[in-house]
C-alpha cells in the first residue's frame, strides 16, 4: 500500500486523540477540583492524626514476679491522652489474690491533649505463698494492663 494512503487515516486518528485529550483533561481536572472542595477526597489524601490513649506500667520488666509479704512494692505506671481534645479519664486498681479480687483505689483525672499522667499505687502483699494481680483498667474504656507476682514462703 502506498505511504500517501496511509497518511490521511494517521491524521484522522490524531486528531481523535486530541479530541479525546481536549475534553477528557478538563473534565477530570474539574472532577478532581469539585471532590477536594466538597472534602469527599480530603481524608484519602491527607494523614489522619490516630486518636487513641496509651496505658502503661513505666517499667513492667523492673517489676518483681516474687516479692516478701508484708514488704511495700511501688507500682508505677502512666496515662498519656492522644485523643486530640481534653480528655477526663477514671481508672481503678484492683489486687487479685488467689482469684479473691478487691478493689483497691480509683481516680479520676482531666488530661490535656498531648497530656501524661504518671502514678503510683503501692501493694504490699498481706500473706506469704499466695499469687497476686495487679490490674489497671480505664474505667468506661475497653483498656486494662495486668501484672503478676507471688509472695515468698
Amino acid at each position: 500500500m502506498p505511504e500517501n494512503s496511509i497518511k490521511p487515516y494517521r491524521e484522522n486518528g490524531k486528531k481523535w486523540i486530541y479530541l479525546f485529550l481536549a475534553v477528557a483533561i478538563p473534565a477530570i481536572l474539574a472532577l478532581a477540583l469539585f471532590s477536594l472542595a466538597s472534602g469527599s477526597i480530603d481524608p484519602y489524601i491527607t494523614k489522619q492524626q490516630e486518636k487513641f490513649t496509651e496505658l502503661f506500667f513505666t517499667d513492667y520488666d523492673s517489676l518483681p514476679k516474687i516479692v516478701d509479704a508484708g514488704k511495700s512494692l511501688p507500682v508505677d505506671f502512666a496515662i498519656v491522652n492522644h485523643e486530640g481534645h481534653d480528655e477526663t479519664y477514671s481508672y481503678s486498681v484492683t489486687i487479685i489474690e488467689d482469684s479473691v479480687s478487691a478493689m483497691a483505689a480509683t481516680e479520676t483525672l482531666e488530661l490535656q491533649s498531648e497530656g501524661l499522667a504518671q502514678r503510683q499505687f503501692i501493694f504490699t502483699p498481706a500473706k506469704a505463698g499466695k499469687k497476686y494481680e495487679i490490674v489497671i483498667e480505664l474505667l468506661d474504656r475497653s483498656q486494662r494492663i495486668k501484672y503478676s507476682t507471688q509472695s515468698k514462703f
